[in-house]
């Protein structure tokens, strides 16, 4: 009986010991690394200055999502500020508007 009572209290434990590591191996797929706006590449800035010329670029982050290095920029374009997710060719993959 003790030795089944031991096994009970250890399995919270096993269970948050995992859930731990889970969640620390997750955030760190989408953690991306600060970096300068004048680091940023050709293609990129070309392709947000086509798609919204005259925003004001804010700060950029290089992230690797499955594999590919993704770009996430921050603008200002007008009164509204966007998060884009521009890919190393200068495809816009995703835009948000930031409230």
């Amino acid at each position: 009986m003790v030795g089944v009572m031991k096994s009970f209290l250890r399995l919270p434990f096993a269970v948050l010991t995992g859930t731990i590591f889970t969640c620390a191996s997750l955030s760190s797929l989408h953690a991306g690394e600060d970096i300068a706006i004048a680091e940023l590449p050709a293609t990129v800035t070309k392709a947000i200055e086509a798609k919204h010329p005259g925003g004001t670029l804010l700060s950029a982050e290089k992230e690797t999502e499955k594999g590919q290095v993704v770009y996430e920029v921050k603008i200002r374009d007008g009164s509204v500020q966007r998060q884009l997710d521009v890919s190393v060719e200068g495809a816009i993959l995703k835009t948000e508007v930031d409230d």
